[in-house]
């Protein structure tokens, strides 16, 4: 659950993703998000915003959504009003439809992907945006990118993931896809679209077999720059301030990314509320979040590509 607050998070972003979390199932469900609180308009939980906020964290057309309030309870048993509720769009409850100025209760979501988004027998590469659709479209073909990216991607892949920049599904984008396939890659060409209308950039990622990450990862030592207690405002292990503090320790675009308490704890077992955790930013847990007012001390490791392991 990551409850978004009016603290700005400063970090440098660096491009880079992180792989999701899921459970396994007939089909898996992803972690419970809730990126908004109905303090303003409403409660926002959009699909767009959750996949801008955690890019690669949820599949590209999601089979259901579940929704509940922070306590677990369902709409009906609360009586709101809910504006949208589908795997398209995703979840809002809007103030304005509540009777007598009441506002919506804070909800949590999340949603139901097909089993091979999550499953554990394979791993996904990096986000690649190798092309922008200024010319004829945005060409983010296999091969170019494996003559461009050697030994990063498997020669086979299982399965390919395209967004946009901005994090939207091509269903939301709305383009006309010429290709998209983990054999041949992803073509948008601006002559498929209606009235005129460029392709969006996209970015791709492709599914391997685990065995071929297992060997073409590493993972940094467990390191640890902040602690609860020292700023105040919670733990900070921010990409940005690492790259500054320690160069050469951590690859410029991280594959992933743990997190766990200095006693070995992971951040569902330590019952906290994480604000962000991914490879652009980093880990960022914010005392003001916590029921108990204040985070564990955490330390963080990244996932890079082999070859960044064995330099000399």
């Amino acid at each position: 659950m990551i409850n978004m607050s009016s603290v700005a998070i400063v970090c440098v972003l660096f491009i880079a993703s992180q792989q999701a979390s899921l459970v396994l199932g007939e089909a898996c469900w992803t972690q419970w998000y809730d990126r908004d609180s109905p303090g303003g308009s409403g409660d926002w939980e959009t699909l767009a915003d959750l996949r801008t906020e955690h890019p690669g964290k949820i599949c590209p057309s999601p089979t259901a959504i579940e929704f509940e309030t922070l306590n677990g309870l369902s709409a009906a048993a609360t009586g709101d009003v809910i504006s949208a509720q589908d795997t398209t769009k995703g979840f809002v409850c809007k103030n304005a439809d509540q009777a007598d100025g009441k506002k919506c209760s804070d909800y949590r979501v999340r949603f139901s992907c097909p089993e091979s988004y999550c499953d554990t027998d394979v791993c996904w590469t990096k986000w690649y945006d190798r092309d922008g659709p200024s010319g004829d479209g945005d060409w983010e073909t296999l091969s170019a990118l494996q003559a461009e990216h050697p030994d990063a991607i498997c020669s086979n892949p299982v399965a390919l993931e395209a967004q946009t920049l901005a994090g939207l599904s091509v269903a939301e984008a709305g383009d006309v896809i010429h290709k998209r396939d983990p054999i041949k890659g992803f073509v948008c060409r601006n002559k498929d679209q209606p009235e005129g209308k460029t392709c969006s950039d996209y970015r791709v990622r492709f599914s391997c077999p685990s065995e071929f990450c297992a060997t073409h990862v590493c993972w940094t030592d467990w390191l640890n720059r902040d602690d609860p207690s020292g700023s105040g405002t919670g733990d900070w292990e921010c990409l940005a301030d690492y790259y500054k503090e320690r160069p050469g320790v951590i690859c410029q675009y991280p594959l992933g990314i743990e997190a766990q308490t200095q006693g070995g704890k992971t951040a569902a077992e330590a019952g906290d509320v994480i604000h962000k955790m991914d490879t652009t930013t980093g880990f960022v847990c914010l005392n003001a979040e916590q029921d108990g007012g204040i985070c564990y001390d955490y330390e963080v490791r990244f996932s890079c590509p082999s070859s960044f392991c064995e330099k000399p």
